[in-house]
């Protein structure tokens, strides 16, 4: 694999007023279920997270260099120790992005720094994919106090990459859970045979 995986665990959750992260998902929480998803497909997982609670040996945690910088900040301790080429990220409250979908970003714009997928010309700013050379440009981003990660990613002049095929095949993979209402939805939609 030319990429690593990274969840976005560190949210603050107020609208679901419970922790995304450790919300059940079948036999185990949220987090545990998406790592345990891109881990059976091959990939590298890692946590970005700076909540003790999110720590566990079956992943490796990292936390912020820069706290309270939000998914900016999150990426930029990813970028800071990225060992492989390219980084794929996503946060954890998306529970229905899956492997063959990232592979049709990265297969998209196998070279662009920065791609992401649009629907119907509207940026879904996950999931991300990031080349580790963006690093130093993206760490000046953030110390000049730049925190919106639209206004970052688009400092870069990214690659978007037409999602519209794939929502209709999976309408649910752009789709994030941030309400109570929201986790009912996922949950009745969970095991249908699309997802």
């Amino acid at each position: 694999m030319r990429e690593t995986i990274y969840i976005l665990a560190g949210g603050q959750s107020t609208r679901m007023e419970y922790d995304k992260a450790l919300l059940p998902w079948g036999k185990d929480t949220l987090l545990a279920e998406r790592v345990s998803c891109f881990k059976a497909a091959k990939y590298e997982v890692k946590v970005l997270s700076s909540k003790a609670k999110h720590v566990d040996t079956r992943w490796h945690c990292i936390p912020d260099v820069y706290p309270h910088c939000g998914p900016v900040g999150a990426i930029d301790a990813a970028l800071q120790e990225a060992q492989t080429d390219f980084l794929l990220f996503f946060p954890v409250d998306m529970p229905f992005i899956h492997p063959e979908g990232l592979r049709q970003l990265c297969d998209a714009a196998p070279d662009a720094l920065i791609s992401l997928f649009s629907i119907e010309e509207k940026p879904m700013m996950f999931p991300l994919r990031l080349h580790r050379c963006v690093a130093p440009e993206w760490r000046n981003l953030l110390m000049q106090n730049t925190r919106k990660l639209h206004d970052v990613v688009r400092a870069f002049h990214p690659i978007f990459v037409p999602g519209d095929a794939l929502q209709k095949v999976n309408p649910y993979f752009f789709f994030n859970v941030n309400t109570p209402e929201q986790y009912q939805q996922a949950l009745a939609w969970k095991n249908r045979p699309f997802v």
